[in-house]
């Protein structure tokens, strides 16, 4: 009965979506004309990752500033802007057992309203016309790896120095570039999932850091092309949820504290207006702490201390006219006691006028299963796949309506994704969105 009645939720808020669109049905017929402004749209969408994602200057608002109320010699443009970004929604599942998803939230088969919905705000202050602080505050639901829903947090804070249109430097604390839409992932209205593939955007257990990092973009041959590079290094600290192989003396779900020393990396990009292929390459040296072992032995005493990690990945993206694929690969090794994982996932998706329906598939898998089989107090394996039917419905540049339904089923003997056992597989798990910029 629950899966029925969400199914049809789910059916008809898609066919209200599409039969209120006066343009839908015209777009079965578009002419080449009306592709060409499908393109045109999907690179303004590419306008506002860059924009709300803080690496691109916010486009200057002219003003009625007189010249005796401007400082910082910035004329008629606006010292300060404000924009926002929101998203409302729910999601449910078909099993009591949890169903982690970083950065949002546990859901299980009671209606959770709390995974999908945040609020931010990104302030940016021009100091001068090279110079800029920004400032990004994010409350959202989140209740895993440590976090207490609903707390604002400066997710960035950072000053922005640009001493040619090709080069930009960034110091304080800023989003560690890792994955296609790691500097948007916040920003539900930038990419076409209600939540992003749980597969890879799990695999790096820390999204931000404290340092310093470097721009640098150059346009090839007669500009089509754009080649950027951004090396970063920093340090962070992080809290990560637990799920281990000695559950009597480490309840599940525990949260360690990570140290990340020594942070080092690289993201080098190509792209042109329709076309994005990019890779990365991350390092750090990890101490992480367990307040359970901690408890135990009398000391804080580290699981492991000053061990190296690495991450890299691979991303790609073609947006053309009305045909969108997005594909991504991500691995990381890690210290003994945690898993080392590998996760990918391919998307696509066509555009019917205002409405973007989207199909992915999307698979993890540990590849150190032995060692952690055979480690004291080492994170369980974790192994799964997952199919995603979902529809997006742009109601304006502002605002889209999203809905997704996707079957998840745990492998190779493990609880995948999940908190624990599930019972049945395949799980379902439903969702909904809406997402806002402002």
């Amino acid at each position: 009965m629950l899966n029925r009645s969400l199914i049809t939720y789910a059916s008809t808020f898609c066919l209200l979506l599409a039969v209120s669109s006066p343009s839908l049905a015209e777009s079965v017929g578009q002419t080449a004309n009306q592709s060409s402004s499908s393109s045109s749209s999907a690179a303004t969408s590419s306008d506002v990752q860059q924009y709300v994602s803080g690496i691109n200057p916010p486009p200057a608002t002219p003003t009625k500033t007189s010249k005796k109320n401007s400082r910082f010699g910035l004329g008629t443009k606006s010292r300060i802007q404000i924009n926002g970004f929101l998203s409302a929604g729910a999601s449910q599942t078909t099993t009591k057992t949890n169903y982690s998803i970083p950065g949002h939230g546990s859901v299980n088969n009671e209606t959770n309203y709390m995974a999908n919905s945040l609020i931010g705000a990104q302030i940016t202050a021009n100091m001068t016309h090279d110079l800029a602080a920004v400032l990004q505050l994010l409350a959202n639901g989140n209740d895993t790896d440590g976090n207490k829903p609903y707390r604002v947090q400066a997710e960035w804070a950072f000053l922005r120095y640009s001493p040619s249109p090709a080069v930009q430097l960034r110091a304080g604390r800023f989003r560690i570039p890792a994955l296609l839409y790691s500097d948007t992932e916040e920003v539900g209205y930038t990419y076409p999932w209600v939540t992003l593939p749980n597969e890879v955007y799990r695999i790096l257990p820390f999204n931000d850091m404290n340092g310093v990092d470097m721009i640098y973009s150059h346009a090839l041959g007669d500009g089509n092309w754009v080649i950027k590079s951004e090396p970063y290094v920093g340090t962070n600290q992080s809290q990560y949820d637990l799920y281990t192989n000695a559950p009597d003396l480490i309840p599940a779900g525990t949260t360690a504290t990570f140290n990340e020393n020594d942070v080092l990396g690289d993201v080098v990009s190509i792209s042109n207006q329709y076309v994005t292929l990019r890779g990365d390459y991350t390092r750090a040296n990890l101490t992480g702490y367990i307040p359970a072992l901690s408890a135990i032995d009398g000391a804080t005493l580290p699981l492991f201390n000053n061990q190296e990690a690495s991450f890299y990945s691979l991303g790609s993206k073609l947006d053309y006219h009305h045909l969108l694929l997005v594909g991504e690969y991500a691995h990381r090794d890690a210290p003994a006691h945690i898993a080392d994982l590998t996760g990918y996932y391919g998307m696509v998706g066509y555009r019917l006028g205002k409405l973007l329906p989207n199909f992915t598939y999307a698979r993890i898998k540990t590849s150190n299963t032995t060692a952690l089989e055979t480690t004291p107090f080492a994170e369980l394996p974790e192994s799964q796949r997952s199919y995603t039917l979902g529809a997006d419905y742009y109601i304006n540049h502002n605002l889209v309506a999203k809905v997704g339904i996707s079957e998840i089923t745990p492998l190779d003997g493990t609880d995948g994704l999940f908190e624990g056992p599930v019972g049945h597989t395949p799980v379902y798990l439903y969702s909904a969105s809406l997402d806002v910029i402002f």
